[in-house]
């Protein structure tokens, strides 16, 4: 009777943990994880410390104590922050946390040292002071997904010698207090099943940030880096020689005439300007950029003298860059430019228009929404990106001491072609893994029909082809 009233309170606790986490997160990072990795974690947390050691490490199990996530694997494509995501959770719920590679626990002789060193270290640093340990396994899939290989050989030896001793420490362990391990897989396609079948019920997908958790990211990103894009834009564009050069030419309107486009040089939604001027001022910021940013740009349109676009050169718009700096008179044109560009943008700002606003006001709308629109373009060109794509491109732009909006926008968008570049290289080894399996099946096919043929018994056939 005792022991079915502690299944029961076993079973409710965990649907407890598993409906009180609909929305998990953790300290220090952006977005949101599956709710069965904190539930996992806060099981960790609930861990009795154990004050007696234990000399001939062996596990401790207590009949009234059932533990659901003593272990678990974490699966998802690199860059979706599994392993950063432990590192930060062990350190919340207070607890060690030990890191190895499946890798470095292969072996091709049974009984070898690798795992019973990882199960002492892990029960030593408990015995230190108590703490709960973690015990971190990066990339399982080197143990697990062994099916395709020739048992016969001394490589699915090893692999299977890990698997059955990873297996009898996850056994042994399942319902200790001092431990707990994490397991990681970019995926888990190719894993065994049996393997798999232990573990049912104890696996959980990272995948890539959505749109919510991608906005998190920038806003904060856009926050620690210091990056007004709003600021730059009008920075930028006032003081712009091809705006001067419109101004001179009494064509800022036709420079200015913004159109409700895809996006402006990559960023926002409704800013673009005419596309003759848009292209003239692209070149002619990334042209005058000492950034690391641009160096890329550079090499193209320095690697032709000839190249002109709307009738400057790059050492034109070199010596335009010049001219404008040196000459305090443009000041005044710069000011009438940022005038006429504050009166554009607000165009599209529906919200100054519904009451009185004085002029530092509607500013402050503009500001606003103009910084609403590029942060919304930001979130769907960034979809597809992993965290770590996203953190890489955040630290390209701390790089850039003094950065333009001009190579914000670069930044971004070399970013997202590497991003597709990726993406398509794996798609193509996705089809090519996919036609190699469907050539097996059909040479397989054939050789089955081929011994179907000489009247041998299926059990035979499988015999040989094992």
């Amino acid at each position: 009777m005792n022991q079915l009233v502690h299944q029961c309170l076993f079973f409710l606790g965990c649907m407890v943990i598993f409906y009180t986490f609909p929305e998990c997160r953790v300290k220090d990072l952006y977005g949101t994880f599956p709710s069965k990795f904190c539930s996992a974690f806060e099981e960790m947390k609930r861990q009795k410390r154990v004050k007696e050691t234990h000399d001939d490490y062996q596990p401790i199990r207590d009949p009234q104590s059932k533990r659901l996530y003593s272990r678990i694997v974490l699966s998802g494509e690199s860059g979706t922050s599994k392993r950063i995501a432990v590192k930060a959770k062990a350190e919340e719920i207070g607890a060690h946390i030990i890191i190895r590679n499946a890798s470095s626990l292969l072996t091709e002789y049974l009984g070898s040292q690798e795992i019973t060193n990882l199960k002492e270290q892990a029960l030593n640093l408990h015995a230190e002071d108590g703490k709960h340990v973690v015990v971190l396994i990066v990339g399982v899939e080197a143990i697990i997904a062994n099916t395709t290989l020739d048992p016969s050989s001394t490589a699915y030896t090893s692999f299977h010698n890990a698997s059955q001793e990873l297996w009898s420490l996850l056994t042994d362990f399942e319902d200790d207090p001092r431990l707990s391990f994490v397991m990681t897989a970019e995926n888990l396609d190719d894993a065994d099943p049996q393997f798999l079948s232990r573990v049912r019920g104890r696996t959980t997908n990272f995948s890539k940030p959505d749109a919510k958790s991608r906005k998190e990211f920038l806003q904060n990103m856009v926050r620690q880096r210091e990056v007004d894009p709003f600021e730059l834009f009008v920075e930028e564009m006032s003081t712009s020689p091809i705006m001067h050069q419109a101004y001179v030419k009494k064509e800022l309107g036709q420079a200015l005439n913004f159109k409700l486009k895809k996006s402006w040089m990559g960023l926002g939604t409704a800013y673009i300007a005419n596309q003759s001027y848009q292209e003239t001022h692209q070149t002619y910021s990334m042209a005058v950029s000492e950034s690391e940013s641009a160096e890329n740009f550079k090499r193209k349109i320095k690697g032709s003298q000839n190249l002109r676009l709307i009738n400057y050169s790059y050492a034109e718009l070199k010596t335009m860059h010049s001219s404008l700096e040196k000459d305090p008179q443009q000041n005044n044109i710069s000011k009438i430019i940022k005038i006429a560009l504050l009166h554009k943008l607000g165009q599209f700002s529906e919200n100054i228009h519904s009451s009185n606003f004085s002029e530092d006001e509607k500013i402050k709308i503009i500001h606003h929404d103009f910084n609403e629109a590029i942060l919304s373009h930001l979130v769907a060109e960034t979809q597809g990106f992993s965290y770590q794509d996203l953190t890489t491109m955040s630290e390209n732009i701390a790089r850039n001491e003094e950065i333009s909006f001009s190579e914000l926008s670069y930044i971004c968008m070399l970013k997202r072609m590497s991003v597709q570049a990726k993406e398509q290289q794996q798609n193509q080894e996705k089809l090519e893994k996919s036609k190699a399996d469907e050539n097996k099946v059909k040479r397989l096919s054939t050789l089955i029909e081929h011994y179907k043929r000489q009247g041998k018994e299926l059990h035979n056939i499988i015999w040989d082809l094992h």
